[in-house]
């Protein structure tokens, strides 16, 4: 048996740490994204996919929004269609508005009276909306990828490989950012 004069004289355990700790959106997510949305130049969208095949829909780092200025306000009704009435229920989340990849989420107005409408980019189901853009619109801008999200949908367990399929993984959006500049264009994929 040990005694405790043992243990003091055994060496430390040392550590080591390899680098800074990997972000949430790094760690958990799957980025995958759609550009030239509905025929819109520059009208970029992530979709971040869980293994859970809930989807976060939030801004590009090259949607346009980001360099107009800022944001007077965001609207979840488009037309006769409430998102914030969304009604969510039960561990299989019941009951949300089915959305298309043409679907309108929301409507942008900026201080300068321009207008965009943003898109949800998969067939999913509405989750819910960030009631945060209502109060805060200016997130969009600031923490596109985290709290400036634009809404949470979950596509069908048949559906969900399929879903995302159809957008453009990380490496090739980059190449279409890099072709756009060229004059080529890569839309989401057939």
């Amino acid at each position: 048996m040990a005694t405790l004069a043992d243990l003091a004289e055994e060496p430390a355990v040392q550590l080591e740490v390899r680098g800074p700790p990997v972000p949430i959106i790094e760690r958990y997510y799957t980025k995958h994204y759609a550009v030239d949305v509905n025929g819109h130049a520059r009208e970029d969208f992530c979709v971040l996919q869980h293994s859970n095949r809930v989807c976060v829909v939030c801004l590009a780092p090259s949607h346009v929004l980001l360099s107009e200025g800022e944001i007077l306000s965001v609207d979840y009704q488009i037309g006769k269609v409430d998102r914030r009435k969304n009604q969510v229920s039960g561990k299989r989340k019941r009951g949300g508005q089915k959305l298309t990849p043409r679907s309108p989420l929301c409507l942008i107005t900026l201080k300068d009276g321009k207008q965009f409408i943003l898109y949800s980019c998969v067939k999913a189901f509405l989750l819910e909306t960030n009631e945060n853009l209502i109060t805060n619109p200016n997130l969009l801008l600031s923490k596109p990828l985290g709290e400036g999200y634009i809404a949470i949908v979950m596509s069908k367990l048949e559906d969900a490989d399929k879903v995302c399929s159809q957008l453009l993984s990380e490496e090739q959006y980059k190449d279409a950012l890099r072709d756009s500049t060229t004059g080529t264009k890569l839309q989401m994929k057939k």
